[in-house]
């Protein structure tokens, strides 16, 4: 995974701008995984963003992702010149058999 923790100076630095915005994130795994790894984003009040579908989004109670803003719209309007993108793909199989990992669905 990407090395968050070495972003800590610059997030402190702009707290306006998004830590992170998970596209077509989901259920919101992966942005759980990156507060854990920087403690919260090192304790401040930085931005952290899902962006998926209404439906997909709609499905699942704020409770679920704490401190994470919920986003429908387009996140590259969001992007300044010095914004990093960052694209982690997983193709998910179409069937799974009873006994085999579930956690990609």
């Amino acid at each position: 995974m990407y090395n968050f923790t070495a972003l800590k100076d610059e997030v402190i630095a702009e707290l306006e701008r998004a830590l992170m915005v998970d596209i077509g994130g989901g259920r919101g795994r992966a942005l759980i995984a990156i507060a854990e790894e920087t403690e919260n984003a090192w304790g401040t009040e930085a931005k952290v963003g899902l962006q998926d579908k209404p439906p997909v989004l709609d499905s699942m109670p704020q409770e679920s992702i704490p401190s994470v803003e919920k986003m429908t719209k387009n996140a590259v309007a969001a992007m300044i010149p010095t914004s990093r993108l960052l694209i982690g793909d997983l193709v998910i199989p179409a069937m799974t058999k009873v006994g085999e990992d579930m956690s990609p669905y």
